[in-house]
């Protein structure tokens, strides 16, 4: 494993926001419903040490991440609104949705999951356990955006060990465009204690050789879909679904494909899903994209 601080700078190309309210902090229980402060995220810094070790199995080359110790964390968000102010400070509100503060609310603990787009394309995704956020010391400061000036608040905030799932946990190099990459994001983002997962290889089987009849072609063009099976027990048998991930009905949802061709009649980007089964009944998956033309 390798130790190395992380996020020195802040990064402002972040992406998404949420935060989970503890709902048990004996059993470390998160609300099923969010907050949301996605559209109006600027920045983010965390400073503790990690310890990372690669990931393999699910067809990417990534990271899991876990904290060293306990950290501090600053997110920039700008138009705080009262009744937010409410969630993350555990201030109380009045008839008027006043923010009224005694001082003496001890602060609720969240989950916080972000987001933060590389220059490659890449998302690197952070998670951040137990953090609670300090009454009163959000600071403003004037920010540029497109032109027009407004006001940034920084929650400045301490988060701590999780006993379940660690301190912190950081996936890196997950890729938005690929069928796995937004497998992981989706659970990412609906479960606060989701942080990542091992694949455990448990058949021979390898699909090789997987290829496509063109990879940017036109629409009403059959596609031909061909694979290789390997390991395991032969004979193999192979089943193949397709995705549309411009469908704005059912964006990314597989559907059977009869044999090994496929007809679009749209424009699309394809993700081609193809299973080989030996005899035994143990399977693998491989994917394959292809783009129709607009």
């Amino acid at each position: 494993m390798n130790n190395r601080s992380r996020n020195k700078r802040p990064f402002k190309n972040c992406k998404w926001l949420k935060m989970w309210k503890m709902t048990n902090e004996e059993e470390e229980t998160y609300s099923p419903i969010p907050l949301d402060f996605t559209k109006r995220l600027t920045t983010y810094r965390d400073n503790v040490p990690t310890n990372s070790t690669p990931l393999y199995g699910d067809g990417e080359d990534i990271e899991d991440a876990i904290s060293e110790g306990p950290g501090s964390l600053q997110i920039g968000i700008h138009h705080l609104e009262d009744l937010e102010r409410v969630d993350v400070y555990n201030e109380t509100a009045n008839t008027d949705n006043a923010v009224i503060s005694t001082g003496e609310e001890i602060p609720p603990y969240f989950c916080v999951a972000l987001a933060a787009e590389k220059r490659n394309g890449m998302l690197n995704l952070r998670k951040f356990f137990k953090v609670t956020f300090a009454k009163h010391e959000e600071s403003v400061n004037q920010q540029e955006s497109g032109g027009i000036s407004y006001s940034m608040t920084t929650l400045n905030g301490t988060y701590s060990k999780n006993t379940r799932l660690g301190i912190k946990s950081v996936r890196v190099e997950v890729d938005p465009s690929s069928p796995s990459g937004q497998s992981f994001i989706r659970n990412w983002y609906n479960n606060p204690e989701f942080v990542g997962y091992k694949v455990e290889v448990t058949s021979d089987v390898k699909v090789d050789g997987v290829s496509v009849s063109g990879r940017n072609i036109e629409k009403n063009n059959t596609i031909t879909i061909s694979a290789l099976a390997t390991g395991g027990d032969a004979p193999y048998t192979y089943t193949y679904e397709v995705a549309n991930y411009l469908d704005p009905n059912n964006p990314g949802t597989y559907e059977p494909v009869a044999g090994n061709t496929y007809t679009p009649d749209e424009e699309a980007i394809l993700w081609f899903r193809i299973t080989a089964t030996d005899s035994s009944g143990e399977s693998a998956v491989a994917y394959h994209n292809v783009i129709v033309n607009f």
